[in-house]
């Protein structure tokens, strides 16, 4: 497939993107894995999904991220979820947020966790919060400092407070 010009890899339907398998899935470069249609996103199943390349994650577009239903997010690899970069975290719909597995969950940096919105940390179960390392947990409301003059950037101040008593 990695040998697919970009017209004939857009032009698959839903239908011959699903019977790909998983090596020919991880043979997309990178390239590939950015051009692939909203449609053949969601024509995936959730094996072809954990066979994407955890890099090919990370520059998956927003709307690609989007394009995953919760059973998809769902299927992301531990690496997958690691790999995501904190816009395509902060993107999430809250569904794809309840979705996560604890492993999943763990997975998450603790930048991931500081770019999580209020509605997203308050759509956590209790028992995705109770999974939190420590570290995640003691990053909620850090202040974060990039390297940079006049460069910052504070978590949202209600991260904490956006956590409900059955979740604390």
């Amino acid at each position: 497939i990695a040998v697919l010009r970009d017209e004939a890899l857009q032009s698959l339907t839903t239908s011959q993107v699903s019977k790909l398998n998983t090596q020919q899935i991880a043979g997309l470069s990178t390239h590939q894995t950015q051009i692939i249609n909203l449609n053949q996103i969601r024509a995936l199943s959730g094996v072809q999904i954990a066979a994407i390349e955890s890099q090919d994650v990370a520059i998956m577009t927003t709307l690609q991220i989007q394009a995953m239903s919760p059973a998809l997010t769902k299927s992301l690899t531990a690496a997958q979820i690691g790999a995501l970069t904190t816009v395509q975290v902060r993107i999430l719909f809250t569904s794809q947020v309840q979705a996560l597995a604890l492993g999943q969950v763990q997975a998450l940096t603790t930048q991931h966790i500081q770019a999580l919105s209020t509605s997203q940390l308050a759509a956590l179960s209790a028992a995705q919060v109770a999974s939190m390392t420590t570290a995640q947990i003691a990053s909620l409301n850090e202040l974060d400092v990039p390297p940079g003059p006049n460069n910052f950037y504070m978590g949202e101040s209600s991260q904490v407070s956006s956590l409900s008593k059955t979740q604390v």
